[in-house]
Order: structure tokens, then sequence, then C-alpha cells
């Protein structure tokens, strides 16, 4: 992803407040660079020593995100949402979730024609 196409992740409450404790102060950089402490850096040898310590296994950060859209799918997310929350521009992208994403199109036709006699 280049710098120029930043992307907006919507962490939820629980998730927030982990990630405070990490820090002094609002605004303050969870992982900063120790060169420059006001700019971010990678955290992959931190997630590497997260996931040593925890005994995991064959497991990489992207895989989160796999993991985001398949519960979203199985919640009832359209696919449209899928790739909003995931940030595809392309639907084709989003397309791999859709086996998992029907109970929504069943509401939807149940809905719309369900009084169809």
């Amino acid at each position: 992803m280049d710098c120029a196409d930043p992307r907006l992740l919507t962490l939820t409450p629980p998730v927030l407040e982990e990630l405070r404790r990490f820090t002094g102060k609002p605004g303050d950089l969870v992982f900063p660079s120790s060169r420059r402490p006001d700019q971010p850096y990678t955290f992959d040898s931190r997630w590497q020593e997260a996931l040593k310590a925890a005994k995991v296994k064959n497991f990489r950060f992207h895989d989160l995100r796999h993991s985001c859209a398949s519960y979203l799918a199985q919640d009832g997310a359209s696919l449209l949402q899928i790739a909003d929350v995931l940030g595809h521009r392309q639907l084709q992208v989003t397309k791999r979730y859709s086996h998992l994403a029907t109970s929504h199109k069943a509401e939807l036709v149940d809905r719309v024609l369900g009084d169809i006699r």
C-alpha cells in the first residue's frame, strides 16, 4: 500500500483499551521508531516475538484480515460492506468470501418477495 493511499482502521473499544496500555498519552504511537519517536515503524519483529511466545506457527498478520472478512460475512455483512471495511477497491477481490455471506441474501429476498403468491 502506498502511503498516499491511507486506510481507516476501525477498532473496537476493547482493542483501543488494550492498545492504550502501551502508550503514554492520547495520540502516542504504540510502535514508535527508536530513531524518530514521532514516526511509526514496522512492528514485524514484535509480531514475531508475540507469535513465538504464544507458540503460534504458520500465521501472518495479514491472516487477521481474512478472519475479519469471514466473521463479517458469517454475521450477514454484504460483500460491499466487507469490501469497505477491508479497503478493497474492486468487489471481485471480496468475492472470495461470498460463500460465507448468504444469510443477508436470503433475508433480502424474503423481505422483498416473501409476500408474493
